[in-house]
């Protein structure tokens, strides 16, 4: 099945539901069915009265899209040895897992001292982000999000220190909002979508959503994208308000 546009016709969704059912693996299909769920009680019983959609998201996402590996790099004798421990800040970074990213670099020792002062002012760029919350008025959460942004810009572009390290250059450019650098960290066109909100448009409105999900898909699966059959369904959900 595939899709090329914002919309998907209702044919097109039951037939998704249909392969859904038909699945061999039930737990496959259990896992798809919450994910749907979830994102229909985002949409329409739990859509905020100011509209703003990104916290609800944001933990829709959280809840079931998990980010693996952070458990073996957090147990491991020296963590920032680990191969996968820059890819894990990575991974959890883009979904707004701020705690348990700074709680990963704040587990690191090193000898380094130059090395442990970068990673605490990750640490504290990490901690400082104001995240959205469905009881944070946009008039209050906006100003806070460019400040934040805006102060973090401007020290990356003091530190020559934290431009030349190429790992923590990366997180710094997911945070503030790189698109190059949010669709190579991205693993699927939606995670995409709630990224962006986080890092680069914190203003959008449920009704909006359905503007972002093309340059979403076609950013992460190319102009002609062979979406699976809860992709489609996702898809429908999120475009389906008028």
């Amino acid at each position: 099945l595939r899709a090329s546009s914002a919309a998907v016709e209702p044919v097109v969704v039951v037939v998704a539901l249909q392969e859904l059912a038909d699945a061999a693996d039930q737990s496959l299909l259990y896992e798809s069915a919450e994910l749907i769920w979830h994102l229909v009680e985002v949409f329409f019983i739990a859509a905020p009265s100011s509209g703003l959609i990104a916290p609800l998201l944001l933990d829709w996402l959280q809840l079931h899209v998990p980010v693996d590996g952070v458990l073996d790099v957090a147990s491991a004798p020296a963590p920032l040895a680990h191969p996968d421990f820059w890819f894990v800040i990575q991974r959890l970074v883009l979904q707004g897992r701020m705690d348990t990213a700074r709680e990963l670099i704040g587990s690191v020792t090193s000898q380094d001292m130059a090395e442990l002062d970068l990673l605490s002012v990750t640490a504290e760029a990490l901690g400082s982000m104001p995240l959205p919350s469905p009881a944070s008025p946009l008039t209050e959460y906006l100003p806070a999000w460019k400040a934040w942004h805006d102060s973090v810009a401007a020290m990356v572009a003091s530190s020559p220190d934290v431009q030349s390290h190429p790992e923590l250059s990366n997180i710094f450019a997911l945070i503030l909002g790189s698109e190059t650098a949010l669709v190579n960290a991205a693993t699927s066109w939606y995670e995409l979508l709630v990224a962006r909100m986080l890092f680069v448009d914190p203003a959008v409105k449920i009704h909006d959503v359905k503007s972002h999900t093309a340059p979403a898909i076609a950013a992460v699966e190319g102009d002609d994208p062979a979406l699976c059959s809860v992709d489609l369904v996702l898809l429908a959900v999120m475009t389906i308000l008028e």
